[in-house]
């Protein structure tokens, strides 16, 4: 069993019990200047498919958002593009940019 706190930019997570310790190699946790680090990690396979389970609802609820809110989203995005410049939101959709493409944003791309 396991417990999950969701922070801005941080996950922890907890255990009740795990029989192999040995699955949680590599999570700890270094913070250097302010900057938190790992040099790799290992989760139990349990957490990791949670995570997954978690994204896909996210994915499915995006799916369902109608075409007028998407254009609302839109607009809303291009009219405060100044302030959304290097904020936490601006840096993790680079990111998903950089590592899924632009499918991670456009999922009915029509060429």
């Amino acid at each position: 069993m396991y417990t999950c706190v969701k922070l801005p930019r941080f996950m922890i997570f907890g255990h009740v019990m795990e029989a192999d310790p040995s699955c949680w190699r590599g999570t700890k946790v270094n913070a250097n200047g302010g900057i938190v680090m790992t040099s790799g990690f290992q989760l139990p396979m349990g957490l990791m498919g949670y995570i997954k389970a978690k994204a896909q609802g996210v994915i499915d609820a995006m799916s369902e958002i109608s075409e007028r809110q998407n254009l609302k989203i839109q607009a809303a995005i291009t009219s405060n593009a100044a302030s959304i410049a290097g904020s936490d939101f601006f840096n993790a959709m680079n990111a998903d940019l950089e590592n899924f493409g632009v499918g991670a944003f456009i999922s009915d791309i029509k060429g």
